[in-house]
């Protein structure tokens, strides 16, 4: 046997404690590593926090003419940007987006465009509008109501 000090692992075999040495430091340092990585996670997840949505005004829906009419208590410069129709019993939705080259301005007495879509009688529906001031300001909207006979509407 040489000077070199010896130490048996796990599998009982006899190694020299240089080797053994250098096993628990990189084991050592890949734990380090590893919480390392968790700890920046989180705290990544920290500061990101949580995104908050704007909250949702109500919009008011009647009927006009034998028309459904959504409106919206708008202010002075404010623009449709989309508006999203659900039917309670379809899976999908319809999302209507609006040109900014050609904006909309929205009037808190006029009735918004659905650009044609056809509301049934007896159906429940939610519609959800998005509109934008400027570059920074937007407002949601939303309203749940059920058509009626001759669309008349029951606002939830």
């Amino acid at each position: 046997m040489s000077n070199l000090l010896a130490t048996t692992d796990k599998a009982g075999v006899s190694r020299p404690l240089y080797v053994v040495q250098v096993r628990k430091n990189h084991l050592r340092k890949k734990a380090l590593m590893t919480r390392r990585g968790q700890c920046i996670s989180a705290l990544f997840f920290m500061l990101a926090g949580c995104v908050t949505l704007p909250p949702r005004h109500t919009a008011s829906v009647t009927a006009v003419s034998g028309n459904i009419c959504i409106r919206v208590p708008a202010q002075q410069g404010e623009r449709l940007d989309w508006m999203e129709i659900m039917e309670s019993d379809k899976p999908s939705s319809t999302i209507i987006h609006y040109d900014v080259a050609n904006p909309i301005w929205v009037a808190a007495e006029a009735c918004l465009p659905v650009k044609g879509f056809h509301f049934v009688a007896g159906k429940s529906y939610t519609v959800l509008i998005a509109t934008v001031t400027n570059a920074k300001d937007a407002h949601q909207y939303e309203s749940t109501f059920t058509t009626g006979q001759g669309l008349t509407v029951i606002q939830e």
